[in-house]
């Protein structure tokens, strides 16, 4: 866990608990209504990044307009389309990861979308403003955890 800054925003990142879920798992409220009897799977992007979402996080984020599958599949109708199941993570547990209290998402996500942004664009700086988080995810306060 060598870095230190946030790969979108720059800002420190903080070690957190955190569930497997990339998106809501560093949120207090998540860790907190954590069992391992929640849903979680794994996914790759058109990108070929992978990501873990929780049931919740994968319908808000990438079935409802402005959630961040719109800003990391572009061009699909509906961004849930554009990922491709992987597995279902078997026996979740929480972990530990960097957080970033300022974009609202671990360090997990954080690279994903800096990987995303740098695949849509190679050599171009991220622009913190138009990949920071949707309103809609950083009000929830944690969906499907």
């Amino acid at each position: 866990m060598g870095q230190a800054q946030c790969p979108i925003c720059y800002s420190p990142l903080e070690v957190r608990d955190v569930t497997p879920c990339f998106i809501c798992g560093g949120w207090p409220e998540a860790v907190e209504r954590f069992t391992t009897a929640t849903e979680f799977t794994e996914s790759r992007l058109p990108g070929g990044q992978s990501l873990v979402l929780c049931r919740g996080c994968r319908l808000e984020d990438f079935m409802v307009a402005d959630g961040w599958g719109y800003r990391l599949v572009p061009g699909e109708t509906l961004p849930a389309n554009g990922l491709r199941w992987v597995r279902q993570a078997e026996e979740p547990r929480l972990g530990r990861d960097k957080f970033c209290p300022t974009c609202n998402v671990r360090l997990a996500f954080a690279e994903v979308i800096a990987s995303a942004h740098e695949a849509a664009e190679p050599g171009a700086a991220a622009d913190p403003a138009r990949l920071s988080a949707p309103e809609t995810t950083a009000v929830t306060g944690g969906p499907g955890s």
